[in-house]
């Protein structure tokens, strides 16, 4: 399944609304960003969330205009770096120690946020809506992993704090600091 709409269910996307991969008028990108992708993120962090994923994919919509050498979206090499070191470490949040876990919600967001741009940039919209869930999930596991650990207030400024770094994304400089 891709992150195209399709006529097998509604959508909340409106009548001026387009496809990934459409260059008619600008559409309201809330149907890549549905509730069933954020059901299993505790209801307080949803609205962070979900304000943060529509600004990304906002950020990607108007990145997909600009030739491929110029966009800042995707993945670069300080972060692919990052993410790999990542890959080998545990990412089921109880086996993570406390300290680690703001490290594995920073690599769990940023990898829902490739996918996310990746649905806009690529395509067709060829990233795979299950992955996405699956993702999202995870996401929701570690920042309750959090809020049961650290408490409801820490939990949230943490997570308030590692959405706004992704204003960083595509910055060589953000990233260097961020994940060097």
């Amino acid at each position: 399944m891709s992150l195209t709409p399709s006529s097998h269910g509604p959508t909340s996307h409106g009548p001026t609304s387009h496809g990934p991969t459409s260059h008619g008028p600008t559409r309201p990108l809330t149907w890549m960003v549905p509730e069933a992708l954020l059901a299993e993120i505790e209801p307080e962090a949803r609205p962070l969330v979900r304000s943060a994923f529509l600004q990304r994919l906002q950020i990607a919509a108007a990145e997909r205009e600009q030739p491929p050498g110029e966009r800042r979206c995707g993945l670069s090499p300080i972060r692919a770096q990052y993410l790999e070191r990542f890959d080998a470490q545990p990412t089921a949040p109880e086996q993570v120690a406390r300290a680690g876990l703001r490290g594995l919600l920073r690599w769990t967001l940023w990898r829902v946020v490739d996918t996310l741009e990746a649905g806009v940039l690529q395509p067709a919209g060829e990233t795979s809506q299950s992955v996405l869930l699956w993702q999202c999930a995870q996401l929701g596991r570690v920042y309750k992993a959090m809020k049961d650990r650290m408490g409801l207030s820490l939990a949230l400024i943490i997570l308030h704090g590692e959405l706004r770094l992704l204003r960083h994304r595509g910055s060589a400089v953000g990233e260097q600091l961020l994940f060097a």
